[in-house]
């Protein structure tokens, strides 16, 4: 009976030819790195930023000034002579000060792609978040490079660790106008926060 099974199996040899032994484990699968946390490094991949942007500028302006006059008169002579000598002094200045002050403050959540990666492997990327209230919008967008050593386990980044940031706020909410002191106020407040953002 030995002889027939080693038989059976050297036949099957023969037949089935040589036969190649493949692992399971494969250096590209999804659990091929089982100790690096996925953080982007491709493009494509997404990266959350958290703005928090806080800016302050201070401007201060003063000027002085003065102004003397003199005036003098002589005593009258002739049929003049009952008028006295007289002096007229005039004396001014003038000061002024002026200061003026801006700061923005930004904060939120956006969430941005990898558009490109770098040489050096710092990674490019951009996003945009548009929101609509009362058919008006509001749109926020943000580029920039990160450093993706700096990404934290859960992929996000602080907007003050992103190099090279353009961030721009645009939009069409602004409030209704309204008449009396009131409207002037808030028409004055609205420019004001107009030439801010």
């Amino acid at each position: 009976m030995r002889w027939l099974f080693g038989f059976f199996v050297g036949f099957c040899l023969l037949l089935g030819g040589v036969v190649f032994g493949e692992s399971l484990w494969r250096d590209d699968g999804w659990f091929s790195e089982p100790y690096v946390a996925e953080r982007a490094r491709d493009v494509g991949d997404v990266v959350t930023v958290i703005l928090e942007e806080q800016t302050k500028g201070t401007a201060t302006a003063s000027s002085q000034g003065s102004n003397e006059t003199q005036v003098g008169l002589q005593a009258g002579q002739g049929i003049f002579d009952f008028l006295p000598p007289a002096q007229l002094n005039h004396q001014s200045s003038q000061t002024g000060k002026r200061s003026y002050s801006r700061g923005v403050t930004l904060s939120g959540v956006i969430a941005c792609r990898v558009v490109e990666v770098l040489e050096n492997g710092h990674l490019r990327i951009a996003g945009k978040k548009e929101i609509f209230l009362n058919r008006e919008r509001e749109t926020l967008s943000i580029e920039g490079t990160i450093d993706p050593r700096l990404l934290s386990p859960q992929n996000t980044i602080s907007s003050t660790q992103v190099m090279d940031v353009v961030i721009r706020l645009e939009g069409t909410l602004k409030p209704k106008k309204r008449g009396g002191l009131l409207g002037v106020l808030q028409g004055l407040f609205g420019s004001i926060l107009d030439v801010l953002f």
